[in-house]
């Protein structure tokens, strides 16, 4: 059995845009296969239904002229022409010109003349025409874009929503996400809802009815804005292919998530019977966790050429927010990058694994560590940061966050620290000292309160 075609790959062998594939397939105009709820086209079954059937509808009298591009004279011509069938004539139109090439193998194409909006004389073949009257279409289809162009009208693309979900889909989600299942299973509830709705006809009043049809099925907070980013990344990829002027969902106002914030982090105490019960392969993804803040996903696509241990840093290139950004390599780090680098430095992941879920969750098991995800190393990286005085924005940085705003709910001090700091507020101000010398001290104790910066922030167990 021959390789079978995909959407794209069916679209170029038969010489069409993707979208008319589609549109073929779902009005049941072309026949397909479904492959692991994929849409497959066999070469052998597709050939055969090229030989026996016509891409443009024939009856041209339903078909609207637009521009006055003599229809009537041409479909005159073709009467007139009865020698088309065994020595192919080229026919002449006021518009341009068909000629008919006849190849080796009997089959007969047909070359398009006409000259575009800059006067150029262009000659491409028509797109699947199996007949003159196909060619005639294709030929007033082009030249009826020149002129579009040459007088500066740009015509609206349209296309329903289940279509471009289906292009948005497989060339956007499956290429920019890892981790695409859960938008793929948002967008198919979303194709349900919108149907075959035409994008331009979608209003804001259906998107609130969308987000309102969500949050009775039950969705959080949190999963409303999943979908509600969903349609606007949707929509401006729309803009940006000509389907869309303006983003209706920018008008949506997104849901509070901030009773949906997580509070955990990792004690001393909990990190200690943490690395006792860790196996050999997880404490070091644990290390590189609390010493660097990266995301799971992050940790396990991390690769050597990422690392430079001469200027101890690491430079993620694939991150959740599709931005670079540079971790500094602590002492700690250090020392465990180092021997991983000698054991394994010779292969291209840091981590020759791609997952330590079972791993994590038998640790915290016998640890007795209750309501603790491996993300919460995430936050407790950042709070520890805050407890020993980093500032907030060197912990927006180190985090890749865009916004303060977001690094802000990851960080939760302990509550006996919240407690030492409105104590500083007890005690009358010093007089007698101006506000240079009070800005001396204060320096002066903060230092003597920090550790040496380049010592380790946690201790490797």
């Amino acid at each position: 059995m021959e390789k079978l075609l995909s959407v794209p790959e069916v679209a170029s062998f038969l010489n069409v845009h993707p979208n008319t594939i589609r549109d073929w397939r779902k009005k049941g105009k072309i026949p397909y296969i479904t492959v692991n709820e994929q849409y497959r086209f066999d070469p052998v079954v597709i050939e055969k239904w090229k030989k026996e059937r016509s891409y443009y509808p024939k009856n041209l009298d339903k078909i609207p002229t637009g521009l006055d591009f003599q229809i009537h004279d041409y479909m005159m011509d073709l009467k007139g022409d009865s020698g088309m069938g065994k020595s192919p004539k080229p026919l002449k139109l006021s518009y341009g010109s068909i000629y008919p090439e006849k190849s080796k193998s009997g089959e007969i194409k047909y070359r398009l003349s006409y000259y575009d909006s800059n006067g150029k004389r262009r000659m491409p073949y028509a797109r699947n025409a199996n007949t003159p009257e196909e060619a005639m279409l294709d030929l007033r289809s082009r030249v009826h874009q020149e002129f579009l162009k040459k007088v500066g009208v740009k015509e609206k693309k349209k296309i329903g929503f289940r279509d471009f979900a289906d292009i948005y889909h497989e060339e956007y989600i499956k290429v920019n996400r890892r981790n695409f299942k859960s938008d793929s299973i948002r967008l198919e509830k979303a194709r349900v809802f919108f149907e075959d709705t035409e994008l331009r006809e979608i209003s804001l009043s259906m998107i609130q009815k969308f987000k309102l049809e969500r949050k009775k099925a039950g969705n959080s907070a949190g999963t409303l804005n999943r979908y509600l980013a969903l349609l606007k990344n949707m929509f401006n990829v729309a803009i940006e292919n000509d389907y869309l002027e303006k983003n209706l969902v920018e008008k949506i106002k997104f849901e509070s998530e901030l009773e949906n914030v997580r509070h955990r982090v990792l004690t001393d105490e909990e990190e200690k019977c943490l690395f006792t019960k860790a196996n050999e392969r997880l404490k070091p993804v644990l290390i590189v966790a609390l010493n660097t803040g990266m995301r799971l996903g992050e940790i396990l696509n991390l690769a050597w050429d990422e690392v430079d241990l001469l200027k101890r840093e690491i430079t993620l290139r694939k991150t959740k927010g599709r931005k670079s950004r540079v971790i500094p390599i602590n002492s700690a780090l250090l020392d465990l990058l180092t021997t991983l680098n000698a054991v394994n430095g010779t292969g291209d992941s840091v981590f020759p694994f791609r997952s330590i879920r079972t791993a994590f969750e038998s640790a915290c098991s016998r640890a007795k560590i209750k309501d603790f995800t491996f993300h919460d190393l995430r936050r407790t990286f950042g709070t520890r940061l805050l407890e020993r005085g980093v500032d907030i924005v060197t912990i927006q940085k180190l985090y890749g966050h865009s916004s303060v705003l977001v690094t802000q709910r990851y960080l939760h001090p302990r509550d006996d620290l919240k407690l030492e700091a409105v104590e500083l507020l007890n005690g009358p101000v010093e007089e007698g000292r101006n506000e240079e010398e009070l800005f001396q001290i204060c320096s002066e104790g903060e230092a003597d309160s920090l550790e040496d910066p380049v010592s380790p922030l946690f201790k490797v167990h």
